[in-house]
């Protein structure tokens, strides 16, 4: 992912962040968006972007809080076309908005992007110290939906595309659909017989049918993936649809042995667990 970020004032606002500090939080720093997608997407997804080093002021609208971000970016893509005669040949662009811009933390378009579709985030510069907000949004760029959970369509904390700002990666439906890992077996429905598996940290296994997909995962923190307690060391079940996006949805963390989920077609039940793995049964209803 090569991207080009602008830094934007509106109506001579303040810049949210300077070219220095920002250029830290997208390459530089040790939890910076690079390292953090690198590390996510096991290596698979690289990032690197160009910093326009100067700040594009955009007129002011009818309203200063109109939020016109379509219309923003346009401007800022016009006035820096002079100094950069390949700006819309990025595939991917970053604006940084001033903090008394807009309402929400960050915005972006729904990929797959390519040479033929191009793809804009927004970032609210109450947020842009945060390396998360960016994924986040880069996440809906390569085509991934919210991580929803218990009915709040941002609930899930144990993945990037739940609510900002705590550091972590794709839980195992979002890093299934973007390639990054595969699941150690997969099932399919109906399910006539007990199948048994003991899973290390953050695998899973898939259970596929027509309609939907299902993932069973051992989730656990690790660097750059500080799940809270609440949402790790449990065993997840996990669905993915196609909405905004493929979105997922959270339905259960299984922690005491015991612990067992029902759907409709099969059930999930917690055997064992230890310091690093789980052992599990899959079984029919």
């Amino acid at each position: 992912m090569r991207a080009i970020t602008i830094i934007l004032t509106v109506c001579d606002t303040l810049p949210a962040i300077t070219h220095l500090d920002i250029g830290k939080i997208l390459i530089h720093n040790n939890n910076s968006v690079k390292n953090v997608l690198e590390y996510c997407s096991n290596g698979t997804v690289t990032f690197d972007t160009l910093v326009f080093p100067s700040y594009v002021n955009i007129p002011c609208p009818t309203s200063a809080l109109s939020c016109n971000v379509d219309d923003w970016a346009d401007r800022a893509d016009d006035a820096i076309r002079p100094f950069v005669p390949d700006i819309d040949e990025f595939v991917y662009k970053i604006y940084i908005l001033p903090k008394e811009s807009c309402v929400f933390a960050g915005f972006g378009a729904v990929g797959p992007c390519d040479s033929e579709r191009k793809c804009r985030i927004w970032i609210n510069g109450h947020y842009a110290k945060y390396s998360i907000a960016f994924v986040h949004e880069l996440g809906h760029n390569l085509g991934l939906g919210h991580a929803s959970y218990g009915g709040n369509e941002y609930g899930d904390y144990s993945d990037v595309m739940g609510y900002c700002c705590i550091e972590r990666c794709f839980n195992a439906a979002n890093s299934n659909m973007l390639n990054i890992t595969a699941s150690q077996q997969t099932i399919r429905l109906p399910i006539t017989s007990v199948h048994k598996f003991t899973l290390l940290s953050n695998e899973y296994v898939m259970i596929h049918d027509y309609s939907i997909k299902w993932f069973v995962q051992y989730r656990q923190s690790r660097e750059f993936d500080n799940v809270p307690i609440t949402f790790s060391n449990s065993i997840n079940l996990y669905s993915s649809s196609y909405r905004f996006g493929t979105s997922t949805t959270l339905h259960a963390m299984l922690r005491i042995p015991g612990d067992e989920v029902l759907q409709d077609r099969f059930v999930v039940k917690l055997v064992q667990t230890n310091s690093n793995s789980a052992k599990i049964e899959i079984s029919p209803p």
